[in-house]
């Protein structure tokens, strides 16, 4: 896999790229904090050798720069409208959005900017709307506070490393704090001030107005959101069920990415 840049609203943006040539596309999204770099399991999994893999570094994430313009682009519909410019630049054909935590609201925005996926997969879903806020989505007492400060302290970054994910493997736990650390100023700030304020579309609604399929995974062993709360919602799921991978926390494409890629080269072959 290759490191690539390129310019989307203004920002320039660090991605991933294996398989170039190749035109049926999964475009990776990864959440608050992370990078690109989250989905080094999937980019190294034979089961999805035969697919062009695309994974970005959001704005202020990773190797890609900070927006002039943080008020607006460090917002849901912000980061949507910079992913949609990015995945038209680089569509070559048929592609699937993948997405992990805030990757999945993302994902979810991104439809009122005119995507057109053959299907989207949510893993560690924490989408809201039709009456469905955070209070609904965060589990009780799950302690998200160093999610939304520029400043955190180690102790913190790891006691929150530790609710995401239940790997065990110290290169894991490196690139987690290496990522976390690498986020640039102001982005965690200006970000939950945008969830504070509610200024973010109706993400439910917006996934019940796209007629791709979609796909929902969840870690059985979630230690930050409800890991059930989607059960009782009327979202369209891909064989009628959501999908909840045993000894997996939030980020489950991590945790578990045997189980997690077997469930992704199977939607990735039926949609396209």
């Amino acid at each position: 896999m290759n490191k690539k840049y390129t310019t989307a609203k203004g920002v320039r943006i660090a991605y991933l790229e294996k398989n170039p040539e190749t035109k049926n596309t999964i475009f990776f999204i990864h959440g608050n904090s992370l990078s690109a770099n989250c989905w080094v399991k999937q980019f190294q999994s034979e089961l999805l050798a035969s697919y062009r893999l695309v994974a970005f570094d959001m704005p202020a994430h990773g190797d890609s720069d900070s927006s002039n313009d943080p008020d607006i682009d460090y917002t849901f519909a912000g980061l949507a409208s910079i992913l949609t410019d990015l995945v038209h630049q680089l569509e070559t054909g048929p592609y699937i959005l993948c997405g992990v935590s805030l990757g999945t609201n993302v994902m979810a925005e991104m439809i009122s900017f005119g995507i057109d996926p053959a299907g989207m997969l949510f893993a560690g879903p924490c989408l809201m709307g039709e009456g469905i806020g955070l209070n609904r989505v965060a589990l009780p007492g799950a302690d998200l506070s160093v999610f939304f400060s520029d400043e955190a302290l180690d102790e913190g970054v790891i006691n929150y490393r530790n609710m995401t994910s239940l790997s065990e493997d110290i290169n894991d736990h490196q690139a987690f704090l290496a990522d976390f650390k690498k986020v640039k100023a102001p982005f965690r700030t200006k970000f939950i001030n945008s969830v504070v304020t509610g200024n973010m579309g109706d993400e439910i609604k917006l996934v019940n107005s796209i007629s791709c399929p979609l796909a929902w995974v969840f870690g059985a062993d979630e230690k930050v959101v409800d890991a059930f709360y989607l059960d009782d919602v009327e979202v369209p799921k891909w064989k009628d069920q959501v999908f909840r991978i045993p000894g997996a926390s939030h980020l489950v494409n991590i945790d578990q990415p045997e189980a997690f890629n077997k469930i992704l080269a199977e939607f990735a072959g039926e949609v396209f």
